[in-house]
């Protein structure tokens, strides 16, 4: 499921950030016969994008690149629809300058991290949102690249083709695709302010020359 907002530049509207999420999620108790809710993987990351997107399309006037907001299906099942989209895009592939990814953002670590996974590959593309995370009090995990960023989630067959991919993870994984992934277990103020952070790298990244 895609749309576009387009840029208003005449020049820079052909360059595209992608800002995607999966909204499947995995698994099923069956002793119990009780499905697993994936309230925060990745319904966190799905809220996020939507009200992302309902933000970015207020404040449409100001940008001059344009933006493909993107909900995957499949990712769980060998990022599926991420992988048919770079496969098959409605746009040119080479006008996808930036690929960021949320999977997982609505948890939190005891010290409240979040991760940019991919940091590593692509720096430059972290280093944009790690100029807010003092401004919002924040704090930058570890870099987990070595265990997460292949084959990690949908920022994978963006980097694969060469488009500078983000990853954006904060979570406990040891919750993840079990009954305790649930509604309790999200931390909405933590999600708040990691949909802030990457609210506001995506805003830089569509309006900065």
């Amino acid at each position: 499921i895609g749309g576009i907002i387009y840029g208003n530049d005449p020049v820079r509207k052909e360059e595209f950030l992608v800002l995607g999420g999966h909204y499947d999620h995995l698994g099923k108790d069956e002793n119990r016969g009780v499905s697993y809710s994936g309230a925060d993987d990745n319904a966190s990351g799905v809220a996020a994008l939507l009200e992302m997107g309902q933000a970015l399309m207020e404040r449409k006037k100001d940008l001059r690149r344009s933006l493909i907001l993107l909900f995957f299906g499949g990712e769980e099942w060998g990022l599926k629809g991420s992988e048919h989209f770079v496969k098959s895009p409605f746009i040119p592939q080479a006008q996808i300058k930036a690929m960021l990814s949320l999977d997982a953002i609505g948890g939190s670590t005891e010290e409240k991290e979040v991760f940019f996974i991919g940091g590593s590959f692509h720096p430059s593309l972290a280093e944009r949102s790690r100029r807010f995370l003092q401004t919002l009090g924040m704090k930058e995990g570890s870099d987990i690249d070595r265990f997460a960023f292949t084959f990690g989630s949908d920022h994978y067959p963006f980097h694969q083709r060469g488009i500078p991919s983000l990853n954006y993870f904060a979570s406990d994984y040891k919750r993840l695709h079990t009954l305790r992934d649930n509604l309790e277990a999200i931390d909405f103020d933590h999600l708040a302010k990691v949909t802030r952070l990457i609210y506001l790298t995506a805003y830089e990244y569509l309006t900065k020359p």
